[in-house]
C-alpha cells in the first residue's frame, strides 16, 4: 500500500502546528498521535477568572473663568471638542453653558471620540454633535 505524508500547518486538517498525518490510497487518514483541539481545551474547573484592568481615567478641575470650550481648546486644540468633555460628565452638568468653577471633570479619551484638531471631519463631527445637544 502506498501512503502519502504531509505536514499540516496551524490551519491544516489537524489544527496542530507541525503534525504529520498519513493518508493511504483508500483515503483513510491515520491520525495516530494527533491531539485535537477538543482534547486540549481546558475544563471549566481549570479556568482562572481574569479581571480586566480598569482604564485609567484622567480628570481635571475647571478653573475660575474657564468654560468647556476654553478647556477643549487648551487640551485638544479646538473649542468644538467641548462636547466630548460634556458627554463624559453629563450626569454632573445640567447646562453645558453654565459649568461651575471647581467642578472635577473626567476627560474624554481622544482615541474613543476620534479627536483630531487637524482633521476637518473630526472638528465638524464635534460641532454638529454640540449643536444637537445645545438645541435639544
Amino acid at each position: 500500500m502506498v501512503a502519502a505524508d504531509r505536514k499540516t500547518g496551524v490551519n491544516g486538517a489537524t489544527g496542530e502546528t507541525g503534525e504529520t498525518e498519513t493518508t493511504d490510497m483508500t483515503g483513510t487518514t491515520d491520525m495516530t498521535g494527533v491531539i485535537g483541539a477538543d482534547a486540549m481545551a481546558p475544563e471549566a474547573d481549570d479556568l482562572i477568572p481574569v479581571s480586566s484592568p480598569e482604564i485609567e481615567r484622567k480628570s481635571i478641575q475647571l478653573q475660575e473663568g474657564e468654560t468647556l470650550r476654553i478647556l477643549a481648546e487648551k487640551l485638544f486644540g479646538n473649542r468644538e471638542f467641548w462636547i466630548y468633555i460634556y458627554l463624559e460628565n453629563s450626569e454632573s452638568i445640567a447646562d453645558p453653558n453654565r459649568v461651575p468653577a471647581g467642578i472635577q471633570l473626567t476627560l474624554p479619551d481622544p482615541g474613543h471620540y476620534r479627536i483630531d484638531p487637524a482633521d476637518p471631519a473630526s472638528v465638524n463631527r464635534a460641532k454638529e454633535l454640540g449643536d444637537q445637544v445645545l438645541h435639544s
